[in-house]
């Protein structure tokens, strides 16, 4: 176990992912809640508890064994913080800059960084990734909003690049955009992750029908 696993200490990991937990079956109760105000209200305090719940692991240095939990609180505030604004905007790219940056802190072997936009931190995430399978469905999650935000965005060039690499297919080997969503395969969540408000599976789905639309 690392120095750093062992600073930030199993049972504050505990309270951590019980908080999340906690906090998406707030948000999901919000959702099936008939009452306008009391939805706005519980989805906007679900919110602003996974704001802070962000705030504190993002606080302490990237470690390997705490990032899971980080990245799927990150994916959770970005999607509800979506569905509340009915839409995404600048902040939450910076959210999902800000995630693959930690993840990358935790690589010493890529050494230094040069300033990187997000198609360029995709590239070195992934490819960093097979050396982190613990952080793979993380990952995935996180790779499906980057789709759309990007999709959204019609930023279709870097959403075929992203989906090429995820599909571990070579640069230029095909455009289709829907052909890429479809071969995307993420891989299965664990029985025992944190609760998520949306798996990488679902967002695959929810990508594949916004794109139809765009038809």
């Amino acid at each position: 176990m690392s120095r750093q696993t062992t600073s930030v200490g199993s049972s504050c990991l505990d309270l951590w992912r019980e908080k999340n937990d906690r906090l998406v079956r707030q948000a999901e109760v919000a959702q099936n809640s008939g009452l306008t105000l009391r939805r706005q209200h519980l989805a906007q305090d679900a919110l602003e508890g996974l704001r802070g719940l962000l705030h504190s692991l993002q606080g302490l240095p990237a470690a390997i064994p705490v990032l899971p939990l980080e990245l799927t609180v990150t994916c959770n505030f970005i999607i509800l913080r979506a569905s509340l604004a009915q839409g995404f905007t600048e902040d939450q790219a910076q959210d999902i800059q800000r995630s693959l940056e930690r993840v990358l802190e935790t690589q010493e072997q890529w050494g230094p960084r040069l300033e990187q936009g997000l198609r360029e931190l995709w590239d070195s995430v992934l490819r960093a990734s097979c050396l982190l399978p613990e952080l793979l469905s993380a990952l995935h999650r996180l790779a499906g909003l980057q789709a759309a935000l990007w999709l959204s965005a019609d930023r279709l060039g870097d959403l075929a690049l992203l989906l090429e690499t995820l599909n571990g297919s070579q640069s230029g080997a095909s455009k289709d955009l829907l052909l890429l969503l479809k071969t995307w395969s993420p891989p299965a969540e664990e029985l025992d992750a944190p609760l998520t408000l949306q798996d990488a599976q679902g967002l695959k789905d929810v990508l594949l029908t916004a794109f139809a639309y765009r038809q």
